[in-house]
């Protein structure tokens, strides 16, 4: 099972005719065109990818979610208010996530090391 996922950034589409056409169709109605054109389909395969490391009610798992626009209030909206979320430096990242793995008594904590076989 999956433990932990990091995701770099959201992974916004790039412009394309179809997207900015979407965009356009939102902004005539007074919605924000890049929010659903290009922000809520980014932001959904990022809780479809942070979803994968707890299937069932009592799986517990990391995610570290590096790109600082994912505190911004026009992503973080995106994501379920269930997560508890936490801005943490870079540097003290090892840090807070082996305490989030000691709090769990390393029950469901991160994988063993597998062994690395040698090249020759």
């Amino acid at each position: 099972a999956l433990r932990a996922v990091i995701v770099v950034g959201p992974g916004l589409a790039p412009r394309s005719p179809q997207r900015d056409l979407i965009a356009a169709d939102a902004a005539r109605r007074g919605d924000d065109g890049d929010e659903l054109a290009y922000r809520q389909p980014a932001m959904t395969r990022v809780a479809q990818a942070v979803g994968r490391i707890a299937r069932r009610a009592d799986e517990r798992g990391l995610a570290v979610l590096v790109d600082p626009r994912f505190g911004w209030p026009r992503y973080r909206g995106f994501l379920p208010p269930r997560w508890r979320i936490r801005a943490v430096p870079a540097r003290r990242a090892p840090v807070e996530a082996a305490k989030f793995w000691s709090a769990l008594g390393n029950a469901g904590g991160p994988p063993a090391q597998e062994p690395v076989g040698r090249c020759v």
